[in-house]
């Protein structure tokens, strides 16, 4: 459960910068739109998001 709405933005948007980086770089669509696609390895380790955020791109 995400506590407040301004941190999920910025999850949100953490991810979607991940998905630019990827674009950015030429990574394929298939392998962009992935489930729990990550531009840098093992980033979302590291720094994880928020499960909702994280449940909701695992199921794009």
């Amino acid at each position: 459960m995400i506590p407040q709405p301004g941190i999920a933005s910025g999850v949100a948007c953490r991810y979607f910068a991940g998905l630019l980086v990827g674009a950015l770089q030429g990574v394929n669509k298939q392998t962009l739109l992935s489930p729990g696609y990550c531009p840098v390895e093992r980033l979302w380790e590291q720094a994880p998001l928020a499960d909702r955020l994280y449940d909701q791109a695992a199921l794009a």
